[in-house]
């Protein structure tokens, strides 16, 4: 946990600072992709008069663990994940 305050970066905007994740192998601080283990998704669909279907809702529920990566070359970053949720709006 000690290296991840380095690889968080403080950005001056014009409104405020802010900590941004900074992959400390590549340097990305764009992208990033989550993945979650033990995954039950629930979907909702309702048939139309034209027997197509229509998705009206849908549910997610992770049993499992929940890892971060690097979006650009796929180091692990999940010790960056609280922050990531912290973030998340």
């Amino acid at each position: 946990m000690e290296h991840a305050k380095e690889d968080l970066v403080r950005q001056r905007g014009t409104k405020k600072n802010c900590m941004r994740i900074v992959c400390p192998h590549c340097g990305n601080d764009h992208d990033f992709i989550e993945v979650a283990d033990d995954v039950v998704i629930t979907t909702r669909y309702v048939q139309n008069s034209d027997c197509s279907f229509t998705q009206t809702g849908d549910e997610s529920q992770v049993m499992g663990e929940i890892s971060f990566f690097c979006g650009e070359c796929n180091t692990d970053l999940s010790h960056f994940h609280p922050r990531f949720l912290e973030m998340l709006f």
